[in-house]
């Protein structure tokens, strides 16, 4: 406050009804890497009950208020019209972003302002229509709507934020005809989004939050989809999540709790491997646990494929049972065996077993090759070098 620089000048009688006229030019000179430059004018007249107002902030962003205020009946009234022209945000965003022409109104008192507003906002070059309206106060923010369109999709989120205490919310999300597409054009879809979010933070020792229910409906390139989960974290705690999909004829699910380790377990049963990844083929069918500190987890579980293939190859059926598989140097086994591989049709191989056991840079690799009732067995101490 001490480089801020004031311009006023202010008159009227010293008696009741205390008719009163001023402006008031003030500006604030930018603060390295924190505060940019502001600057305004206000003008002001009438008496202390009925003080018509009009304020002009010039810089960082262009935005114009008049109304009224009024000391009246031991409170605070207010009747303001805020509203500004299309111009660039005054922000840096991560895509290109414009503010569009807009207004935003605040009538009632400092206990109980009613807001309602609406702008537009063009980020990436889609416009985004954004309406608000609720009632604000001094402990609180009632949201009826803060909504997002573009092009048929919607986004709204209403709730309550309450400030008296730190921080606490209860907020409903709502998304309709979302298209994934209008982000990845190779995955259009049609979805339903429902979301409860509740929560406080009180400071590093008082913080809680969750999102229960987390729903996400519709259709996904031509196939239905539905996402249903829930997450919770306390202070000190971990993570909490529960999560069950399904695309299609495809489900997965996951269940656990993340923190500095990991304690996860889930399913994954994919009819059509092309869907996920249009080179491959085939059905895979999973079970799986994710163990150990969150820099270098462990997995565990069993996988079962049939019909696999990839590009020109194919293989009929295939089992694997892993232990442990990990990144860092932690003792590990798996299991493998496959049957029927083929290329373009021809036999290759009518029986494959792989084996390895130890770790990364130590560790013992078995592979047997059986064909015509043949058996080939290659088994190899190996690694590679520590870093």
């Amino acid at each position: 406050m001490a480089d801020t620089r004031l311009n006023a000048n202010l008159s009227g009688p010293l008696s009741a009804p205390y008719d009163l006229r001023g402006e008031l030019d003030w500006r604030r000179p930018a603060a390295p890497d924190t505060v940019p430059r502001t600057a305004g004018r206000l003008r002001l007249e009438g008496t202390p009950e009925h003080l018509k107002v009009e304020h002009a902030l010039s810089v960082p962003a262009q935005l114009n208020s008049e109304g009224e205020l009024g000391y009246r009946d031991g409170q605070v009234h207010l009747d303001l019209r805020h509203h500004w022209p299309a111009q660039p945000l005054p922000v840096e965003t991560p895509v290109p972003a414009r503010l569009g022409e807009g207004e935003l109104t605040t009538r009632g008192t400092l206990d109980s302002v009613r807001l309602e507003g609406q702008t537009t906002l063009t980020a990436d070059g889609r416009p985004l229509a954004v309406t608000l309206a609720g009632d604000a106060g001094l402990d609180g923010l009632t949201l009826d709507t803060l909504s997002v369109k573009n092009d048929g999709q919607s986004l709204t989120l209403s709730g309550r934020l309450d400030y008296q205490n730190g921080l606490a919310w209860d907020l409903d999300a709502q998304g309709q005809h979302l298209d994934p597409a209008t982000l990845a054009p190779a995955w259009p879809g049609d979805l339903t989004l429902k979301a409860r979010t509740r929560g406080h933070w009180r400071g590093a020792d008082d913080w809680a939050l969750s999102a229960d229910p987390l729903s996400l409906t519709g259709t996904l390139q031509g196939d239905p989809v539905a996402l249903n989960g829930q997450a919770r974290q306390d202070t000190g705690g971990d993570l909490a999540v529960t999560l069950n999909g399904r695309w299609g004829a495809d489900r997965l699910s996951a269940r656990g709790r993340v923190g500095d380790t990991l304690n996860l377990d889930g399913t994954l049963n994919i009819e059509r491997l092309t869907r996920w990844y249009a080179p491959a083929r085939g059905r895979l069918q999973a079970e799986w646990r994710l163990r150990g500190p969150l820099k270098a987890p462990r997995l565990s579980g069993t996988a079962n494929g049939d019909a696999l293939g990839y590009q020109d190859w194919r293989l009929d059926a295939l089992s694997a049972r892993f232990q442990d598989l990990n990144a860092g140097d932690a003792p590990m086994t798996l299991a493998l065996q496959g049957q029927a591989l083929s290329q373009n049709g021809e036999a290759r191989v009518e029986r494959l077993d792989l084996g390895l056991d130890g770790r990364r840079h130590d560790h013992r690799l078995e592979v047997s090759v059986e064909n015509d009732g043949a058996a080939t067995t290659l088994a190899a101490q190996a690694g590679r070098p520590a870093p």
